[in-house]
Formats: C-alpha cells, sequence, structure tokens
C-alpha cells in the first residue's frame, strides 16, 4: 500500500516538471547559417501511408507558383486537398569545400495536442 501511495506521490510531484522541459534545437554546424518563416499554402496532393502500425503524411502545396513537398515529420495532421495549411520554409546556407551550399526545406507546423489548462 505504502509503495502505490508512494508512486502517486512521485508521480504527481514529477510530471509537471517533466511536460515544463523546454525544446532546445539541435546546433547549427560552424559557419551555417540559417532563418525562416510560416507561411499559408493550399494543400493541392495529400500523400499518406500506413505500415505495419507506423505513418507517414506529406502534402504538396502551392508556394510562389511552384509545387512543392511539406512533410509532416510526426504523421499526426489530416488534412485534405484545398485545405489552407501554415508551412515552415526554413532556408540553410553552408559552407563546403566546393562553395557555399544554400538548401530550402518545407515541413508543416506540427500540430500537438493542447495541455491542459492550470486551475
Amino acid at each position: 500500500m505504502r509503495t502505490i501511495l508512494l508512486s502517486c506521490m512521485l508521480a504527481v510531484i514529477f510530471t509537471p516538471a517533466l511536460l515544463a522541459q523546454q525544446f532546445i534545437p539541435p546546433a547549427m554546424p560552424p559557419g551555417a547559417t540559417g532563418k525562416g518563416e510560416a507561411v499559408d499554402c493550399e494543400v493541392v496532393k495529400v500523400y499518406s501511408l500506413a505500415d505495419q502500425g507506423a505513418t507517414y503524411r506529406a502534402y504538396a502545396v502551392k508556394y510562389k507558383g511552384s509545387e512543392v513537398i511539406a512533410t509532416d515529420t510526426l504523421a499526426t495532421s489530416n488534412h485534405k486537398v484545398g485545405d489552407k495549411i501554415k508551412v515552415i520554409v526554413a532556408r540553410v546556407e553552408m559552407p563546403l569545400p566546393t562553395g557555399k551550399h544554400k538548401g530550402i526545406s518545407f515541413s508543416i507546423m506540427p500540430s500537438l495536442p493542447a495541455l491542459p489548462k492550470k486551475p
């Protein structure tokens, strides 16, 4: 009985602390620079797959007159063709032995579950 009570007490004490942990993104390589923006894009096509309990989700969206693929890394979204979604446009510039490389990537804003409200 004491073990159960102690377990419950520890869970009550440590759960808020674990939920409050701040996400720290990984550091950029030396000499690399990056910037990003969030833009609204229209979904043109949906790519999805479910395999052995795992899921994949990506969307073809219109961006500056071109069609690009915006990935949903966590596969938590469920958008349809015609929906407007927030897309993160990330630009990275990295020094390489052959010169500077400029890259661009597209991913959707993660839709995370809402945290419980504090009393």
